[in-house]
């Protein structure tokens, strides 16, 4: 199994719970390749796949609404609460957590506005904040080293 996924696709279900044939993304910025971490990896290679699809029908084919619902049903059991919606703040979260720049988490979740990114995707927490200041006082002491933020021009510079 290859190490990246790249989105060119998007499975849009409509009214009547059929899924729209239009298979487009939103937007240009939305086909992309992804890292896939190890971890998943060892997942997705266990798994039986024989689909163009990350999660298929059991005969490879685009998976269902209901099949959808079942599994996101089964998901609840563990983490009560959760909206599918929710995955994508956590791992736009996660990556501000693992110090990935701002315009690269932009490409990873597909944003065309990084703004978008930074105001609503990525959240912080209390740790978030009493962790910069550890980093503030390393920088003025002398530890210019910590910081993980790249400069970044945009076209209107």
């Amino acid at each position: 199994m290859d190490d990246r996924l790249t989105v060119n696709r998007a499975v849009t279900f409509i009214k009547n719970f059929q899924a729209d044939a239009d298979q487009s993304l939103k937007t240009k910025a939305s086909h992309r390749t992804i890292p896939i971490p190890p971890q998943l990896i060892e997942i997705l290679a266990s798994a039986k796949h024989n689909s163009l699809y990350v999660v298929p029908a059991a005969d490879g084919s685009m998976i269902t609404y209901s099949s959808v619902k079942r599994l996101w049903e089964q998901a609840l059991r563990i983490v009560p609460g959760v909206h599918p919606h929710m995955l994508r703040h956590s791992y736009a979260t996660s990556l501000y957590r693992a110090r990935v720049d701002l315009k690269t988490a932009q490409y990873l979740l597909g944003h065309s506005d990084i703004r978008m990114t930074a105001e609503i995707y990525t959240h912080i927490a209390e740790d978030d904040v009493t962790n910069s200041a550890d980093k503030i006082t390393a920088y003025f002491n002398g530890d210019k080293t910590k910081s993980s933020q790249k400069v970044v021009k945009t076209e209107n510079e």
